[in-house]
């Protein structure tokens, strides 16, 4: 089983209102520390634009394990919320059978500050996977999340970006 990389910020960069920064220089893939070389320390930088405006996100780069056996793979990674006064974080894990196929996905929200309450979605194993992430963390945002700093509507985006991710990490996987 493989992850393709490039195959991922391609997909992440189809998603309505999503635009990835410099999709056209490795595929938007830039070292987070200029002075490193390590895969881990790539992300994709890129915008994701609604009515309420337009909020800027990093994915960092996945990390894969092949569960023994041949039997299927883990993909799993981080995506931060950048705000002025310290990221959100998204991590989602996600599950691919032997034939590539995702059988299941969950998500953490954790938020910068002790006003607003985390959101860890329970495993979705059916039905519309990434749309099942989406809808959990949507469920679980309060509509006061992000007063202290006004970034309401940018907290609001969260299910949107981890769908698009999850979308776009199954779209990487392959047989």
């Amino acid at each position: 089983m493989n992850f393709n990389y490039n195959t991922f910020a391609q997909k992440l960069d189809g998603y309505p209102g999503m635009d990835v920064d410099d999709e056209h220089d490795n595929y938007g893939w830039v070292q987070w520390d200029r002075g490193s070389t390590d895969d881990f320390n790539k992300v994709v930088n890129y915008t994701f634009k609604n009515d309420d405006g337009e909020f800027e996100y990093e994915t960092w780069h996945q990390e894969t394990s092949l569960v023994p056996g041949g039997v299927g793979m883990m993909v799993s990674c981080k995506i931060d919320f950048n705000r002025a006064t310290g990221d959100d974080h998204i991590i989602v894990m996600s599950g691919f059978d032997s034939d590539g196929n995702m059988n299941f996905a969950q998500a953490s929200v954790q938020f910068h500050g002790s006003e607003d309450n985390n959101i860890i979605t329970s495993q979705i194993t059916s039905g519309d996977i990434p749309q099942g992430v989406y809808s959990a963390i949507k469920s679980g945002l309060k509509d006061s999340y992000g007063h202290v700093d006004d970034s309401t509507e940018g907290r609001h985006t969260l299910p949107d970006i981890a769908k698009a991710n999850l979308q776009a990490m199954a779209a990487a996987v392959s047989k």
